[in-house]
């Protein structure tokens, strides 16, 4: 166990060198001649953006740098910094959550620390910190996977699962295609709080998004151009600047559309099948589910590997979790709090009611 952590550390230490690593000229991740430099890759890194990402609030998080910080600093710098600090933090929090996963869930910290090691050692990880002229090196896939993560390790808690699943959907599109899996997993243990706190959290993220790109004058086209991105849209052709699988084959396109309904007929069978769910059964249909967006995504799709990656490595080093389902209905905080609400407010009625007059007694006369 301690050679694990210490071999962690390290790697964890490499990652916050890459991070920190000044970007020069010749580094062709950062400034290449063929992509027309800091604008040319500033336009890349817009059309490679996946499809409802938290692109404004980055954005804002940048303008309250660069308030703060003096006029000759430049700007693509600020810009390179915040998005490498969010990759380290939601890489910070993927390992943590391993290990803690392991802790927990698993009854074996070796299995999370070796989990939490090996998503350190694998090259993909780093492939997130610098800016890479394939564009697959972007700090928002590793967010919603940090959120799925905690969400796994609070999965006896259905409302702060459905939180982090809702966190997650609200910035990015394809933690939403898990809900119906989670959903049936509460089936009769909570899938009502777990589906409220889910369409809460999930609201209130679009909500402050839109108010964002609503101050920021730019809500109708955003709205207009994330509809119409052909990548994750079976039915329209992909366009030129895309790569991926469906892109340079002999296979057509249109190939995508049966792809995708098979796929949306498997997400649709994870609902009900099989049932009743336990732990393993909801970690390998997650991983299941978010390998299967690879095969019709149009974007680069195939190389997304941190969708998927934390959840597959907890399929590796998991022990039998049969025994790991959700906590009964029962005598739980929120039960409690709605009887006592309940009396409390049958109490007030009672008080509320009008006094009933007293019988009037007939005097006996003598």
């Amino acid at each position: 166990f301690g050679g694990l952590v210490w071999l962690a550390g390290g790697l964890f230490v490499s990652l916050i060198a890459v991070a920190a690593r000044h970007p020069n000229a010749q580094t062709p991740s950062y400034s290449s001649p063929n992509d027309g430099g800091r604008e040319g890759f500033s336009k890349q890194r817009e059309r490679h953006a996946a499809p409802g990402t938290i692109e404004p609030m980055r954005k804002l998080g940048e303008k309250v740098l660069l308030e703060q910080a003096p006029a000759a600093v430049d700007e693509e710098l600020i810009e390179l910094g915040v998005e490498r600090g969010l990759a380290v933090f939601c890489h910070l929090c993927i390992a943590v959550g391993l290990i803690l996963i392991g802790w927990r869930h698993f009854e074996d910290l070796h299995a999370g620390m070796a989990a939490a090691t090996f998503y350190l050692l694998l090259p993909y990880t780093y492939l997130l910190l610098p800016r890479t002229p394939l564009g697959v090196g972007r700090w928002d896939h590793a967010w919603p996977m940090a959120l799925m993560i905690w969400m796994v390790l609070f999965y006896r808690w259905p409302i702060l699962a459905g939180l982090f699943l809702g966190l997650a959907a609200g910035t990015v599109f394809f933690p939403i295609l898990v809900f119906p899996l989670w959903l049936s997993f509460y089936h009769g243990r909570g899938a009502c709080r777990f589906g409220l706190s889910f369409i809460i959290s999930t609201g209130l993220c679009l909500a402050i998004i839109g108010l964002i790109l609503w101050i920021n004058g730019v809500l109708p086209p955003s709205l207009l151009s994330s509809w119409k991105l052909s990548a994750w849209l079976p039915w329209r052709p992909p366009e030129g600047a895309m790569e991926g699988v469906w892109q340079g084959r002999s296979s057509h396109w249109a190939y995508r559309l049966p792809i995708f309904l098979a796929y949306i007929a498997f997400v649709g069978t994870t609902a009900f099948w099989p049932a009743p769910k336990n732990l393993a059964h909801v970690l390998a249909l997650t991983a299941a589910v978010l390998i299967g967006i690879q095969f019709w995504y149009a974007d680069r799709g195939g190389v997304y590997v941190l969708w998927y990656l934390p959840l597959l490595l907890l399929l590796v080093f998991r022990p039998n979790l049969s025994a790991c389902q959700p906590q009964p209905p029962g005598p739980d905080w929120l039960s409690r709090l709605g009887r006592r609400l309940t009396l409390l407010s049958l109490r007030t009625l009672r008080l509320l009611r009008p006094a009933r007059p007293h019988p009037q007694v007939p005097r006996l006369v003598s």
